[in-house]
């Protein structure tokens, strides 16, 4: 049995759009108006906002095994990609490439016990994905997996799921697991709090939508970037989406804070975020310094960008603040 596009919307989640073009079906998590709001306009910045951060299939099958065909794309300032599955809540692959510009076709075969089965395949995060074949052996039934309610996660790299080697095991991918979430990424490696990211046509009505801005305003823009930049963003984020349930995490520990920039010290920074929380009551202001140990062991690149070890730390002490709306 072989998906179409009718049954992959009803399986894919973290997707706002799904097109059939001549190389297969790409998938999308921002607007063309929230891909052309990036600030940089370095080639990777052109790129970011087609990875296939935070998305998934996610289906209960008999099947006895199925097989996904496709393409791998740029979509970060990494060369990695990844897939993941889970059978039952428990990893069973994970397959990929370390540099998809050599080795840019993925063919996987997964084999499964014909009984009733939930599965999830998390798509790359450092990649665009493209999707060429999704075929099912053996199965008389595959079913979509109903969420819970609806979240949205903005934010820079570390949203956008810099450095998972795992794509499960991104902080945003976790909080959808553990809280049963559709979740939409909308994070953008580099990123600042930029007001131009917002469209309102977009149809999503979120629940709950996280933040985590800052760490690239302290270390790219100036103080008063950062004083006008940050305010701007929330108002137009909280008038758009009254109704939501909002958690904002200002930065986390990075290991080169000795450094002064134009935004001042990194301390600075943060407290300017505070004090711009206090003018929206409507905020949960989680102080990042809590989720992350202060040990560069925890993060790949040994000062910023969580590994593996450091998210799964990460997303234990986000649930401690983020529940179910």
């Amino acid at each position: 049995m072989s998906v179409d596009l009718e049954l992959l919307k009803k399986i894919t989640h973290g997707a706002i759009k799904i097109a059939e073009t001549a190389e297969g079906y790409c998938f999308y998590r921002m607007t063309e108006c929230q891909g052309k709001a990036c600030l940089n306009t370095s080639q990777d910045y052109t790129f970011k906002p087609y990875s296939t951060a935070g998305m998934r299939f996610e289906f209960v099958t008999d099947a006895a095994s199925f097989r996904i065909k496709g393409l791998f794309r740029r979509g970060a300032s990494r060369k990695y990609a990844y897939l993941d599955v889970k059978v039952n809540g428990i990893i069973v692959r994970h397959e990929g490439t370390e540099d998809y510009f050599e080795n840019p076709d993925f063919e996987m075969t997964v084999k499964l016990d014909g009984q009733k089965n939930r599965v999830s395949v998390y798509l790359p995060t450092m990649a665009q994905f493209i999707l060429q074949e999704l075929n099912f052996d053996g199965a008389s039934f595959i079913e979509p997996v109903q969420k819970d309610f609806t979240m949205v996660c903005w934010g820079d790299s570390i949203t956008h799921g810099y450095d998972a080697q795992y794509p499960s095991l991104s902080y945003a991918n976790q909080l959808a697991d553990k809280l049963n979430a559709e979740m939409y990424n909308k994070a953008i490696g580099g990123e600042i709090f930029n007001p131009a990211y917002f469209d309102e046509f977009e149809p999503l009505k979120p629940d709950v939508i996280t933040i985590a801005y800052g760490t690239n305003d302290w270390n790219k823009r100036s103080e008063e970037d950062l004083k006008r930049n940050a305010p701007a963003f929330l108002e137009k984020i909280t008038s758009l989406y009254p109704d939501a349930v909002f958690y904002l995490i200002v930065p986390v520990w990075r290991a080169d804070t000795d450094r002064i920039t134009a935004a001042g010290t990194f301390d600075n920074a943060r407290s300017i975020i505070f004090d711009v929380c206090r003018q929206f009551s409507m905020l949960n202001v989680i102080d990042g310094m809590e989720l992350l140990p202060h040990e560069p062991g925890f993060f790949k690149d040994q000062y910023l960008h969580p590994n593996d070890l450091g998210f799964m730390h990460m997303t234990n002490k986000l649930l401690e603040y983020i529940k179910k709306p």
